[in-house]
């Protein structure tokens, strides 16, 4: 499976969100390095799931970013 995921550049480290696992967020001090903490949070999160007797998300394809301006 292949899910995609947002990267985001906080200055000192850089996050990593899957949309479509909900709470399943990592943060690296390098993007290649938020990448691969991105890969294994992602297999932790399936595993904790498929134990706990429930099912996994499908993939969401071609996850896409929009600005709001509010105010």
């Amino acid at each position: 499976m292949e899910y995609q995921i947002v990267l985001t550049n906080e200055g000192k480290k850089w996050t990593a969100e899957v949309p479509a696992l909900p709470g399943c967020v990592t943060w690296g001090s390098s993007r290649s390095e938020a990448l691969t903490m991105a890969h294994e949070t992602i297999e932790g999160w399936l595993a904790s799931r498929r134990s706990l007797g429930k099912s996994v998300p499908r993939v969401r394809p071609n996850v896409e970013l929009a600005t709001v301006r509010v105010g």
